[in-house]
């Protein structure tokens, strides 16, 4: 019965109690409605915007500053922050349904710099920067010696980049514009760098992406400023070509030590220099100069011997060539003949000419002789060879020591010139230290 009165009062309220669910069951589907409006991420309006947007037929840069305002309901779809997990999935959905966002999030993302780029943004250096969206911070960038007074010349488009065990490993620079090519040279001298490697193309076909900042062949010397720079050898690979330069500099002690030298007298002899002091030394000198025991450097190429450059200056300032007979600087090996020196006294004498040729053998300071030359009672031997080439006795005479006496004759000839015209001597007089224990002046 009670079962029967509970199935029946169930059943005879079913009517008024149904009704009453459909009630609560609109409001229900109403309070759903409001609290999915107010959990949309996008409005309407929105919503219709970005349908636009994705179709190309708003512009992009309206959106995007819409994007940023805050009080604007589509800038949600750009998180700057942590995302909520119970958001994810929708903006997911969102990207799914409208790509174009990933776009304005791309281009809208918040740049947080806290490093400072003062100095490349200073108006001394930005024509110094090829590309100025690309600027280095002023913490990591790369600082150059000042040069004498000049503002701003501490500066250049570099900065240093750590590697994993090493910090300020590696220096990452754009490629010099023709303005700051000296700049880029002074970095490489400063940092003591040993290898460079190049990214951007001389030429993107019409524009130019980066001046040539290297000679443009072997024969070729460049000065950069104070630097000086020639290629030494060039290697040609598939997809890269491989360069080895020399750098230096002039030093001025060393030219006012050979002025100083010519006023004295002394011959200034560069058989054991780099090829750039040779060429310094002969732009210097006002007398001739020697080299007292080299050979062509064309037959051997080895530093100590002369290379064709440096003979056609050696020809113009009146100076001479010795050829040595080390077997090493006539073959490059430890077996040579006479007929090796022979090719050397030639080629210097095509060169150069025959008044700048002459014999240097350096028979007490060598273990490899040539073949038929083994000392000095072999010159017979060497002239005759000579002699059957085509060579005059006269030209013998000069090679022989003729060119060598004429060269002194020079030397001393200017050094007389020089007293008779008062020229004072050429000498630094360095502050030395009085505080030096190993000081002669000190008390």
């Amino acid at each position: 019965m009670t079962a029967a009165t509970t199935a029946g009062g169930a059943g005879g309220a079913g009517g008024k109690q149904s009704k009453h669910r459909s009630r609560s069951s609109a409001r229900y589907d109403d309070v759903e409605k409001q609290q999915r409006k107010s959990r949309a991420i996008v409005s309407i309006p929105n919503t219709i915007k970005l349908s636009m947007l994705n179709s190309g037929l708003l512009s992009f840069e309206r959106i995007k500053l819409e994007a940023r305002d805050e009080n604007n309901s589509l800038s949600k779809t750009i998180p700057n922050g942590p995302i909520d997990i119970r958001h994810f999935l929708k903006l997911c959905d969102l990207r799914r349904k409208f790509p174009v966002l990933y776009k304005l999030e791309f281009q809208t993302a918040a740049k947080v710099e806290s490093n400072t780029c003062r100095h490349a943004m200073k108006k001394n250096n930005q024509e110094k920067n090829q590309n100025p969206k690309c600027i280095p911070y002023d913490y990591n960038r790369v600082v150059l010696e000042k040069v004498g007074g000049l503002q701003d010349s501490d500066y250049v488009n570099a900065s240093y980049v750590d590697s994993l065990l090493k910090p300020n490993a590696y220096i990452v620079t754009q490629g010099p514009v023709l303005e700051t090519v000296v700049a880029y040279w002074r970095m490489v001298w400063q940092e003591n760098i040993s290898a460079i490697v190049m990214l951007t193309k001389t030429f993107d076909f019409a524009k130019v992406m980066c001046h040539q900042y290297w000679p443009a062949n072997m024969e070729v010397h460049e000065t950069y400023g104070d630097i000086h720079i020639n290629i030494v050898r060039e290697e040609q690979l598939a997809n890269f070509h491989i360069r080895t330069f020399r750098l230096y500099k002039k030093n001025e002690q060393g030219e006012t030590i050979i002025r100083e030298m010519n006023r004295l007298g002394m011959m200034v002899d560069l058989s054991h220099v780099s090829k750039g002091t040779m060429r310094d030394a002969l732009e210097v000198s006002e007398a001739p100069v020697i080299f007292s025991h080299s050979s062509a450097y064309e037959l051997c190429n080895t530093s100590r011997n002369v290379q064709d450059d440096i003979l056609q200056s050696l020809a113009k300032n009146g100076g001479l060539v010795m050829v040595n007979f080390y077997s090493k600087f006539l073959s490059c090996s430890d077996n040579s003949t006479v007929h090796d020196a022979v090719a050397h006294i030639n080629h210097i004498k095509r060169v150069a000419g025959i008044d700048h040729v002459g014999l240097g053998a350096g028979y007490d300071g060598i273990n490899y002789t040539p073949k038929g030359l083994e000392d000095v009672s072999s010159y017979p031997t060497l002239f005759a060879e000579l002699l059957g080439g085509g060579w005059t006795m006269d030209e013998l005479t000069k090679l022989a020591g003729g060119n060598f006496l004429r060269v002194m004759q020079q030397v001393e000839k200017l050094r007389d010139d020089k007293k008779t015209a008062g020229v004072k001597p050429y000498e630094d007089h360095p502050n030395f230290r009085t505080d030096d224990p190993y000081n002669c002046t000190s008390s």
